[in-house]
């Protein structure tokens, strides 16, 4: 068994009932955080994408105002830009972006991590847009019609959330053009 399952199995395996001190993540017992994380790095870094994404969803559900929750929301949508399909991905995308927006009002986060998250959303929501416009509308359409109103998903998430950044007016472009494409 992995350690970090033995590590949160542990309490529940003794004899007799656990009392409350020995459940992991209280002052009694270790934090189960650390090692979760280093399992999730682990399984990906392994090629368990699903496996580590699930891990990172238990950490995000474990503590759910953690100011990791944005490193791990971006970890899960890189592994599921490895093995899921662009749905999925533009469904991750999207956890990342509401993240994104509670971090930038939330008063306890720091400054860094607030600058981290948005930083870590526009550089995955960029790339996405921008090679699945060349994917999408440079090779054979037909097959990729119903990719398009992700994409056009994803033009409007990256407008909306950085209508200044500097490659926001060709995303505009693409856009139109994507619009013109779909309508010939």
């Amino acid at each position: 068994m992995r350690p970090a399952v033995l590590l949160f199995l542990l309490p529940f395996c003794q004899a007799g009932p656990p009392d409350a001190g020995s459940f992991p993540g209280t002052r009694a017992g270790p934090d189960p955080v650390p090692a979760l994380e280093r399992a999730a790095a682990r399984y990906a870094r392994g090629g368990y994408f699903f496996a580590s994404s699930d891990v990172y969803r238990r950490l995000a559900a474990l503590r759910p105002l953690s100011p990791s929750r944005c490193a791990w929301q971006s970890a899960v949508v890189d592994n599921t830009l490895a093995t899921g399909t662009k749905r999925e991905v533009v469904h991750e995308i999207r956890l990342l972006a509401a993240i994104d927006r509670t971090l930038a009002v939330a008063s306890v986060a720091p400054p860094a991590e607030r600058q981290a998250c948005r930083r870590a959303l526009h550089d995955r929501l960029a790339d996405l847009v921008f090679i699945w416009n060349k994917e999408l509308t440079r090779g054979c359409t037909a097959y990729s019609w119903d990719k398009w109103p992700l994409l056009e998903q994803l033009f409007h998430q990256f407008l909306a959330d950085f209508p200044d950044d500097p490659k926001a007016p060709e995303a505009r472009a693409q856009l139109a053009r994507l619009y013109e494409l779909e309508h010939r």
